[in-house]
Formats: C-alpha cells, sequence, structure tokens
C-alpha cells in the first residue's frame, strides 16, 4: 500500500466525518417537523443534499482505492472516522469531548498502527 493509497484512506474517513456532520446539521434543521414535513424538506436541505454529494464522492474513492489495495488492508482505516467525527462535532456543533475519548482515541491509532505495520498476512 502506497503513500497516495494512505493519504485516500485518510481522505475517505474525513469526508466520512464531514457527512456525518452534515447529516446532523440537517436532522437539526428539520427537527419538529412532522415526519410527512420532513420527508418532502429534506430532498431541499442543502445540508442533507451537501452530505449525499460528500458521501457520493467518498465512494468513488472508496471504489478506486479497493482497486488496488486489499479490503482488509483499507478497511482499518475507516476507523478514524471515529476520531474525526466527534472532533468536527466539537468544533461544529460545541459538543464535549471526554477524558475517556481521549484516550480511546489513543487506542484507536495505536490499533490502526499495529495493523498497518503488521501488513495482515493474506488469508487465501
Amino acid at each position: 500500500m502506497g503513500t497516495l493509497h494512505i493519504l485516500l484512506l485518510i481522505i475517505v474517513a474525513a469526508g466520512i466525518s464531514v457527512g456525518q456532520l452534515l447529516f446532523k446539521l440537517a436532522a437539526n434543521r428539520l427537527a419538529g417537523e412532522s415526519i410527512l414535513d420532513m420527508a418532502t424538506k429534506m430532498f431541499i436541505d442543502p445540508y442533507l443534499l451537501s452530505a449525499l454529494l460528500v458521501y457520493l464522492l467518498m465512494t468513488i474513492i472508496w471504489l478506486w482505492i479497493l482497486t488496488g489495495v486489499p479490503l482488509n488492508k483499507a478497511y482499518p482505516f475507516i476507523v478514524l472516522s471515529f476520531i474525526f467525527t466527534p472532533i468536527l462535532a466539537a468544533v461544529f456543533l460545541s459538543e464535549s469531548i471526554t477524558t475517556q475519548y481521549i484516550i480511546g482515541v489513543c487506542l484507536i491509532c495505536s490499533g490502526l498502527y499495529i495493523i498497518v505495520k503488521s501488513g495482515l498476512p493474506d488469508i487465501s
């Protein structure tokens, strides 16, 4: 797995996080609506449409990555979205980050490092 693949995998994880932030912003705008009003307004909500566009772009990049990287080596990078999403929520939505979260981030990063460095043996 080359540097470009790793960079794109990080971009995909970050893109997923941006999409989640946009989904939350859309949900906040739609809060309190009846299910029927929500269903009609969501199709014109700029946050929701932006989130769907981000997810489409991340899917295209993900598919390209998978043409050159085995799934068992690429997929662990998705865990980075569990780091990026709460950080974005803290910055843009004023959600809190706890000490337990920071410890969890350290564990996640350690696990991802171990997976990447081990090279994951192919099971055939």
